[in-house]
């Protein structure tokens, strides 16, 4: 029974480790492709307390390394029922600096106007060059 064992893991092991191959990946059009941001994550929750960091950060990903600077604006979309200014401030840059594929921009929520049952803000992310944007990617 052991030799039957060894040999059929003997058999196994030779299978595996001959009869894999990696794939190439052409890369030649990967640099031609539009870089495009995007949220990284589509929601999220922030529990506000009294005299807590009511702060979160959000992040936004690039589809290839920043050739420099790029600016994007976060606007409220009019579903939201939270309000910026009066239920969160944005308060950290919304830029992705050259090199990088991922940026975050920091929101600080108001412990003052909180409610029990919570509000919801809905963010709308925008390129500053004027390219097609949907609310959750757009191209630079």
């Amino acid at each position: 029974m052991k030799t039957i064992y060894k040999i059929l893991s003997l058999v196994l092991l030779l299978t595996v480790s001959v009869s894999c191959t990696r794939d190439k990946i052409e890369t030649e059009n990967l640099d031609l492709r539009e870089n495009t941001l995007f949220f990284t994550s589509t929601s999220a929750a922030l529990y506000v307390e009294d005299g807590a960091d009511n702060t979160y950060d959000i992040s936004v990903g690039s589809t290839a390394l920043a050739q420099g600077t790029i600016s994007y604006t976060i606007s409220v979309d009019p579903s939201s029922t939270a309000v910026e200014g009066v239920d969160f401030d944005i308060i950290s840059s919304t830029e992705l600096v050259a090199g990088n594929l991922v940026s975050t921009f920091t929101i600080e929520a108001d412990f003052e106007n909180a409610e029990i049952d919570g509000k919801t803000a809905v963010l709308n992310l925008s390129s500053n060059k004027n390219k097609p944007c949907n609310t959750s990617a757009c191209l630079i």
